[in-house]
Parts: C-alpha cells; structure tokens; sequence
C-alpha cells in the first residue's frame, strides 16, 4: 500500500494484460504491487500452469511471489481498515470466476479513497467483494458445525481407506496454515497410530478459515480434514517426536499425500451408539421440517454421522472390542410419544 501522502489521485483503470501468479492470496498482493507500476490493472487473473481461456492480448504476465512485499501491503490494508484483508481473503477463497480483479479493483479503490471504499456498496468491486466474503464465512461457520470426526488407523487398508490417490484438479502447494496459540484446557492425548478423519464437500475453500478452530479445539489430537471436493487435506499433528521442529502442526497438503487409513474396530458401534441418541431424543410430533432444513441443508447430510441409514448393531464386525448387543438393548431406547394436552377442568 503507497503512503498516504503518495496516495494515487485517481484509481488505476482496467487494461487489457492478463497476470498470472501461484494461485495464492499473497501472489494476488503482489500482482497489485506490478500493476501500481505499471499503471493499469488486469483484465484477467489466472493461476500459473493452469488451463486458462484464450488470451487476445498475448501470454500471460507472470507474477512472482514476494513474501515481505505481500506482507508490507497487508499490514498497510490493515492500517487504513481493520479486518479488510481478512474479508478480501475469504472473498479470495470463493474461488468465483473474475473475483480476483475485483479485489484489486477494492485495493485500488482503497488507496485512492481510503476506509469509505470499503462500505460504498455503489462500487460494484465493493459489493461482489462483500458478498462473496459472507457466503465464505457462512459456509465455514457451517463447516465447523457439521465436520464429524471417525477414528482410523494409519497403515492399514480397509473399506473407508482414502484410496483415491489422483487429484481431479491442480492442486495449491502445500501450504502451511497458522494455528495460533495451542493453550487450551487438556485433551485427549494422542496415540500411536491413531488420526482422526472427516470427511466434508464444502462449496468453497474453507479450510484455511477453519483451520485455527480446530487447531485450537483439538490440539493434542492428530486429525484430518479431507476436502473430498477439492481433494486437499487440512492436516493437524501433535508437536511429537516424528514431527521436525521447523514443521507446522497444521498445514494444508494434497490428499494424495495422505497415508492409508482405515476405521478402527469399533467406530461402527460409536456411530450407531451417535444415531441411537439423536433418536431417543427426536420428537415427531414437533419435526419441523422447513425449519430443520434451514439449519441443516440436504446437501451436508452425507457427510452426518446422524444422517446415515440405521445399522443393526448386530450387524457389526465380530471383532468390535465393545459389546455391540449390550449396547443395542440400553443405546436404542423407544421414541418418545406424544401426551395430549388437556385443557382446563370443568366444574360438575
């Protein structure tokens, strides 16, 4: 960001070049910084190597990476409107076709304009941008509400194993994700083997956003998030001995450099002993369907323990450590009935 007394009198106009950066939020920072030089914005932004539609104007420009310069420019953005660039990532994040233009047209319009740029919703930029930054953080409020953790093992091959190895899309460098202090209460320590894996479909990129949630709800233990749709992981270690000292405890890496997992024993019976209590405690007579859909749209129930079709508990492995009968009989009570409301007594 120039210096306010640099500031441009009147904002850079669209030109007809085409940048091309790492596809990440800090190279977008820079390709800024290169059109401040050169005195216009792009007209297209695309991610290097990707397919990108035809160019009338030649070959993409690329846009070389420069962390401290990207760093400059948030801590600028941040200084003329607290919280911008935590909105301009999560637009970043929604992956919509032309939204990077439209940030730097937001950018731009900032340093022309100050802070007012941000909430004049006559700026096109400034409504796409605001707009797309509120669906991104609905979906990850969302995310951190419907994620539901199985337990694995590694090194072992089984029927929910993460067998898909190839990714459908290009997939981002492996980039590492700060999870912030780690001083919560005790939790759980984690065992040898063991990583906890959920499984989610998310309709944006999210999992940069949800990363310090988890990371602080679940520091001692080792889990995944596998992004089944993007198929990219968000992957959170314990600072163990098999972890270097330089590594992140939460990164982000392709799922394709994810290790063989299968379901222990006896998560099937946990999963039942889940859908059993959310049975005991449903009431038909009060379903409000519209209602329940509202919080709970149809697309997420895939991925809900609680949403998947009863299994017999007899029906489990017969090498399940816990006693799957006895659960049956105390973990499946009778849905509750109805009582009849009585109006007032009469007097005879």
């Amino acid at each position: 960001m120039p210096a306010p007394e640099a500031r441009p009198s009147a904002p850079l106009q669209l030109g007809t070049a085409t940048y091309a950066t790492d596809g990440s939020f800090a190279g977008l920072l820079c390709a800024y910084a290169r059109a401040h030089r050169a005195g216009a914005l792009p007209a297209e932004v695309v991610t290097a190597g990707q397919a990108a539609p035809g160019h009338l104007f030649g070959a993409p420009e690329a846009v070389e990476t420069e962390a401290p310069l990207a760093s400059r420019m948030e801590h600028g953005l941040e200084r003329v409107k607290p919280g911008l660039v935590g909105k301009l990532f999560r637009a970043f994040l929604s992956e919509r076709a032309g939204i990077e233009v439209a940030i730097l047209q937001m950018i731009d319009a900032v340093a022309v304009d100050g802070a007012e740029a941000v909430g004049d919703w006559t700026f096109e930029p400034s409504r796409q941008v605001s707009r797309w930054a509120q669906r991104v953080g609905r979906e990850a409020h969302r995310m951190e509400a419907f994620v539901r953790f199985e337990r694995h093992e590694e090194g072992a091959s089984g029927e929910w194993a993460v067998a898909e190895k190839t990714p459908s899309t290009p997939l981002a460098p492996e980039a590492p994700v700060s999870a912030g202090p780690q001083s919560l209460g005790p939790s759980p320590a984690a065992s040898g083997g063991e990583r906890w894996l959920a499984r989610v479909r998310p309709e944006y990129h999210v999992l940069p956003v949800i990363a310090e949630h988890f990371a602080l709800r679940y520091p001692a233990l080792r889990w995944t998030i596998l992004d089944e749709r993007r198929r990219l992981a968000l992957v959170h270690d314990t600072p163990a001995a098999d972890l270097a000292p330089e590594a992140d405890a939460t990164r982000i890496v392709p799922a394709s450099s994810l290790p063989d997992l299968a379901p222990t024993a006896d998560e099937r019976a946990y999963q039942a002993m889940w859908r059993a209590y959310f049975r005991a405690v449903d009431i038909p007579e009060r379903r409000n369907l519209k209602l329940h859909l509202r919080h709970v749209p149809k697309r997420y129930w895939p991925q809900l323990t609680e949403k998947q079709p009863e299994v017999s508990m007899m029906a489990l492995t017969p090498e399940a450590d816990v006693d799957a009968e006895a659960i049956s009989r105390t973990a499946a009570p009778k849905p509750r009935r109805a009582v009849k409301a009585l109006g007032p007594r009469s007097r005879t």
